[in-house]
């Protein structure tokens, strides 16, 4: 609605920007009137003129860095890393400095919609159109509740289903139990960027390896004398990059003669790859060959940990010449990387992204972990190559990394027409490659809810768009994976007032759970989010935080104030020796499926 402006407030503003020119030299801009008008009603925290900051979460990837947020006059004006946190202790990525432009995007739905466009006809020879375009009719909230409630009463039993891209631990932890109370499938959470990183092969294959459940494990680059990077792009955005940059800085900035040595072996000279000491170019997908011939020559000759090593059998059956041969990588450099990774005290062996994506990435991943074991760091607390700890409580545990097979099974169930309400958390249509057959799948789903803020590929198909609260602007938590050198729980609160008519998701799901009643309201009893985030932090009584944690209010309180919880002494947790051991590793050559011009 356009605001009207009187000659006498024209005069006032034009006086007061002169005199603002006159001052500071810079100019203020006109453009929106909220600059000028402090609250009608502030906080009591808050005087006018005055900084207030709040510790939250970064929310930009899913590595969970804790933030500090300065907000003035109801406005958030910057946002910094959380010194207090133990991930990335004050430090934050340029994505996580940009995160004002997500609150303040103008593109922002501002209100729940209908889209009237859902179903219009589409051209058959286009395969990305679904149905259609964007109308928008604004709906009262309480309408769109209810309507979305009769859905999914109505829904056939299994007919209610979920498909996430990056979502909070705390939205992982209200939509996991509201869908099995429905006796609905699991939600898929489909992190693309996660899984472009390996974060959920990794996890699984370490389970396996070191004999426990599924846990991301943590290189500490400030504690390695040498660092084999199989394509981690440790410099980059892989897992954790703030908390990866802050101790890849660590290990680059020791005294003379003890800096860090780091050698990066991938096919491609990658930003990591040029700030190597070593840039090893390997042929793709022969990165687990290499990790077995270095684990071979180091047993061969006695090097480090590996003489005496129970994983020295792994390796006993590796040809260093016929890996040499497959991978382009000569014999002599092979010992030379041998003899280099062996004659350390900490070596660590990273495998990243370039190793995950190959066909032949869970035995390749395996051969690079067992390069880990083999160099001593099984039970050892003070090696480099250490576990996330467990979560502080079992309600607070990580959103599930589902594998891309999930995401097919789920597209299988909505072609065969078994989906009959589909909750849409990001926008997969843009994420999913068109080979997926998600955008001719979600044709055949009779009721889809976005929850996106703005007009995306997937909003297009979408019957009703429930606009989430932005970041800066809600609850929530996030379970720190990897979490470093402690178990962390990042806490997430709003810092400023919701600028717009939109809901928490976390709520809208509450509120569905209400209107459902029965065995979805016992699964979460809770009427909205701020009593769900004091339940859950009410477990944390007790524990051992850099807080008072005696009674419900005070950890409520430290937790807000500290934007988290973590206990203030260091908890490595070292991986254990391997409960059983295969006769020896091997890795297959990866599989490429290509026409005449990519072979």
């Amino acid at each position: 609605m356009t605001k009207r402006i009187t000659r006498r407030q024209f005069l006032q503003m034009t006086g007061l920007t002169g005199t603002a020119v006159a001052v500071s030299g810079c100019t203020i801009n006109l453009q929106r009137h909220e600059t000028l008008e402090p609250y009608v009603v502030p906080p009591e925290e808050a005087l006018p003129g005055e900084n207030v900051w709040y510790a939250s979460t970064c929310r930009q990837c899913p590595a969970g860095c804790g933030i500090i947020v300065r907000v003035s006059n109801g406005r958030a004006r910057k946002i910094e890393g959380n010194p207090q946190h133990p991930l990335n202790k004050g430090k934050l990525c340029a994505r996580g400095q940009a995160g004002l432009q997500l609150l303040y995007n103008p593109d922002r739905l501002r209100n729940a919609v209908r889209n009237e466009a859902r179903g219009a006809p589409v051209a058959a020879t286009d395969p990305f159109a679904t149905g259609g375009g964007f109308k928008a009719t604004a709906l009262p909230w309480d309408d769109v509740l209810n309507q979305v409630a009769e859905r999914v009463k109505a829904a056939k039993p299994g007919g209610v289903a979920f498909l996430s891209t990056v979502a909070s631990d705390s939205l992982a932890a209200i939509v996991g139990p509201f869908l099995q109370a429905l006796g609905s499938p699991a939600p898929v959470f489909y992190d693309v960027q996660g899984a472009y990183g390996g974060r959920g092969t990794l996890a699984r294959l370490t389970g396996q390896f070191f004999g426990t459940e599924p846990s991301l494990p943590f290189f500490d680059l400030a504690q390695s004398d040498v660092v084999f990077s199989f394509g981690a792009n440790l410099t980059e955005t892989w897992l954790s990059p703030v908390a990866y940059g802050r101790a890849y800085g660590e290990m680059r900035g020791g005294a003379l003669g003890k800096r860090g040595y780091l050698v990066q072996v991938e096919p491609r000279m990658s930003a990591t790859a040029a700030v190597a000491d070593e840039w090893i170019p390997a042929a793709p997908g022969t990165e687990g060959l290499i990790a077995l011939a270095i684990g071979k020559i180091m047993v061969e000759k006695g090097l480090g940990a590996a003489k005496n090593s129970p994983y020295a059998g792994l390796f006993s059956g590796v040809d260093v010449a016929n890996v040499a041969s497959l991978s382009g990588v000569s014999e002599e450099r092979l010992v030379k990387l041998a003899e280099v990774f062996g004659s350390f005290a900490r070596p660590t062996a990273i495998p990243g992204a370039a190793v995950a994506g190959q066909t032949n990435s869970p035995a390749a991943m395996t051969a690079i972990l067992a390069l880990n074991a083999l160099a001593g760091h099984a039970n050892d607390q003070a090696s480099a190559f250490h576990l996330t700890p467990p979560a502080a409580d079992p309600m607070f545990t990580m959103a599930p990394n589902s594998s891309f097979a999930d995401v097919q099974a789920l597209i299988e169930a909505m072609k065969a027409g078994k989906v009959d309400v589909l909750f849409v958390y990001g926008n997969p249509r843009y994420e999913l490659p068109v080979a997926s057959g998600f955008s001719e799948a979600l044709r055949n789903v009779g009721f889809v809810v976005s929850f996106s803020s703005e007009v995306d590929e997937t909003v297009l198909n979408a019957n009703l768009v429930l606009p989430d609260h932005t970041y800066l602007e809600s609850w929530g938590f996030q379970v720190v994976s990897p979490a470093g050198d402690r178990p962390t729980l990042s806490g997430q609160q709003p810092v400023v007032t919701p600028l717009y008519d939109t809901r928490a998701t976390t709520d809208v799901f509450l509120a569905l759970a209400t209107r459902l009643g029965g065995a979805v309201k016992q699964a979460l009893p809770w009427l909205n989010t701020v009593e769900f985030m004091k339940a859950a932090m009410a477990k944390l009584i007790r524990k051992s935080a850099p807080y008072e944690t005696k009674n419900a209010d005070t950890v409520w309180g430290g937790w807000r104030q500290h934007g988290g919880y973590w206990p203030p002494i260091a908890e490595r947790l070292a991986p254990k020796p391997a409960p059983a051991l295969p006769a020896l590793l091997s890795v297959p050559m990866p599989e490429f499926a290509g026409g005449p011009e990519y072979p």
